[in-house]
């Protein structure tokens, strides 16, 4: 299982990385070329985009890849993305009718009153065809083609690319041209996995209640712990709009995306393992073998994150420009914050038992922390107050899930080396923020953090690089 982890891991890792690290890479642009009001608006764009995915197909996709599970008969899985894309396609494209027909009320009560009245209406086009590549992606990934899925993750940053370029700096656009790039980045995504889907599993003129209703006897009631997960990931970004503004909602969004560049270390392995945990959870060596990988996750998290903190404050306005440096500092504590909301690939208990209950519960008690949290600091802290929220309900909701899991599927995690690995993170970031006036004595206080990470998980690192 490590070794099957680690070679589809890499597969992913390339589109991943390059999706992921171009939004990185292209943030200089968006920070160079839109005001902080118009990036603020890009960031309720995808806000509201994550929002829509999971509310208005039910989360059918989770159905589906959960029923892929049960079944290798290829008609029979057919059978189950025909009917989630029709599905999707059908709840999606009624959204996006009303949306259109109505821009002035959707502009008015969702976006702030905006004046970017265009931009929302194209980008809500996007959300249509961005839905449908979302759920195409899973399929290729469930039906173990990782090939499949970079060369459709690779044309659609492509298209993003040349369309950024062209759109917002050879023709200064704006947030508008940010709109069309996104529309025809999804739609060339979608073709291009409608087509390397005729040498797997194929989309057919079929849609099956049976089959919906089955999916959605498993997923609907995820809804809302989907929603509570939503809650935990962007109600930082609603409450900053709500006491801040748009111009502060940008400068937040822009430490944001850059701390999500520490992301690009575990999302590859996310991808990878999630398949194999449902294919594999009965075999007898997977639980000591995801406490493994577990360690190895927390590891190159810690250190890609005492790099990010040691050098942020000398890159960070060269990356984003002055209007937006008020950020810099939030980045490496964000990151902490986006590695915890997503190392619950790790606790696979409540899933593999079909505890979708349990799992709505802990969300929605974190939800509240987190919307407490942010209720209270914001006023009191600004943007600090939003980062130290979101850090504060991504530790309570992991711990959870890791506890609670652990009574359904037992896994011998090494807690107190977690643990101890976030205070040596947490304690030499601290150290850099206060004492470290130069980024060489920062750099040198993550080199020393970063040898004790290695020498916490030593055995679990060599145990990794044996088995692959």
């Amino acid at each position: 299982m490590i070794r099957q982890t680690v070679r589809d891991g890499a597969l992913y890792a390339i589109p991943t990385i390059l999706s992921r690290g171009m939004a990185i890479v292209l943030i200089p642009i968006y920070t160079r070329y839109l005001s902080t009001d118009e990036y603020g608006l890009l960031e309720l764009l995808l806000v509201a985009y994550a929002f829509l995915n999971l509310l208005l197909p039910l989360e059918v996709g989770q159905g589906m890849v959960r029923h892929f599970a049960d079944t290798d008969d290829s008609n029979e899985r057919e059978q189950y993305f025909s009917t989630a894309f029709w599905f999707t396609s059908l709840v999606f494209g009624a959204f996006c009718l009303f949306a259109v027909l109505n821009i002035d009320f959707v502009v008015q009560t969702v976006f702030a009153n905006t004046p970017h009245k265009q931009a929302v209406m194209v980008a809500i086009c996007g959300m249509f065809a961005n839905s449908l590549v979302y759920l195409m992606s899973d399929q290729l990934r469930f039906d173990m083609r990782p090939m499949a899925y970079a060369l459709v993750s690779l044309l659609t940053v492509a298209v993003t690319v040349i369309l950024v370029i062209v759109l917002i700096v050879n023709q200064g656009q704006g947030i508008l041209g940010y709109a069309w790039a996104m529309l025809a980045a999804h739609f060339s995504g979608l073709v291009a996995g409608l087509l390397l889907g005729r040498w797997g599993l194929k989309l057919r003129m079929r849609f099956s209640a049976e089959h919906l209703k089955r999916m959605l006897l498993f997923s609907a009631p995820l809804v809302l712990s989907a929603l509570a997960v939503y809650g935990n990931n962007y109600i930082d970004r609603w409450m900053i709009l709500y006491f801040l503004g748009f111009d502060m909602l940008g400068v937040y969004s822009a430490a944001f995306r850059l701390s999500t560049g520490v992301f690009l270390v575990l999302l590859p392995l996310q991808m990878a393992l999630t398949p194999l945990i449902y294919s594999r959870h009965n075999e007898p060596e997977t639980p000591d073998q995801l406490s493994t990988l577990l360690d190895g996750a927390v590891l190159l998290l810690g250190c890609g994150i005492l790099l990010i903190g040691s050098l942020i404050p000398e890159i960070y306005i060269f990356l984003v420009g002055e209007k937006f440096q008020a950020g810099a500092w939030l980045v490496p504590w964000l990151a902490i914050s986006v590695a915890l909301m997503n190392l619950y690939v790790f606790a696979p208990g409540m899933s593999l038992s079909k505890r979708t209950a349990v799992i709505a519960l802990i969300n929605l008690f974190v939800v509240m922390v987190n919307v407490t949290l942010n209720y209270l600091l914001i006023p009191m802290f600004g943007l600090w107050g939003a980062a130290t929220a979101t850090l504060g309900s991504g530790f309570v909701l992991l711990s959870l899930y890791l506890f609670i899991s652990n009574r359904f599927y037992p896994i011998p995690y090494q807690s107190f080396r977690c643990l101890l690995a976030v205070i040596v993170v947490s304690s030499v970031l601290l150290l850099g923020f206060y004492f470290g006036s130069s980024w060489w004595s920062r750099l040198g206080m993550a080199l020393v953090g970063i040898s004790g990470l290695l020498l916490i998980f030593r055995d679990s690192l060599q145990r990794i690089i044996r088995a692959s």
